[in-house]
Order: structure tokens, then C-alpha cells, then sequence
């Protein structure tokens, strides 16, 4: 199932890092400062005290073509 978190705030990355983690094809758009920093870092998250990257993908346009089963 392939889902967009449409916003990369703190609601937003919270699903999408339990998304990723459940398996789902997840997708986050961001912009700006927020973009670049998953670009170069990832989005990272804390479980049991540790630090962990979750296995997402980061958008920063959403083209018409896109498909996406469900959009948050």
C-alpha cells in the first residue's frame, strides 16, 4: 500500500516514521528548511531510548500522475 503524509511537521513524521515501520510504502512531503534537513539526515525518531531512521521516502512535488492509495 503506497501512503503520502502530506506535511513533514510533528503529527506528520510521527505517522509516517509508524508507517514505515509497520511496512507500508510511505512517502512525506516537505518543503523548505524541513526538506532539506530529511534530505541529508533522514527521518529520524526515538524507540526503547534509542535513535532510529525510518525507512521512508521524501517528496517535494507531487505530480498530477502521482498515485498514492491513501493521502494523510
Amino acid at each position: 500500500m503506497k501512503l503520502l503524509i502530506y506535511g513533514a511537521g510533528v503529527i506528520g513524521c510521527l505517522y509516517a516514521a509508524l508507517f514505515g515501520e509497520a511496512g507500508y510504502d510511505t512517502y512525506v512531503y516537505a518543503r523548505g528548511k524541513r526538506l532539506e534537513s530529511l534530505k541529508k539526515h533522514g527521518l529520524l525518531y526515538s524507540k526503547n531510548k534509542r535513535v532510529r531512521k525510518a525507512n521512508i521516502k521524501i517528496v517535494e512535488k507531487v505530480e498530477a500522475e502521482d498515485i498514492y492509495d491513501f493521502v494523510f
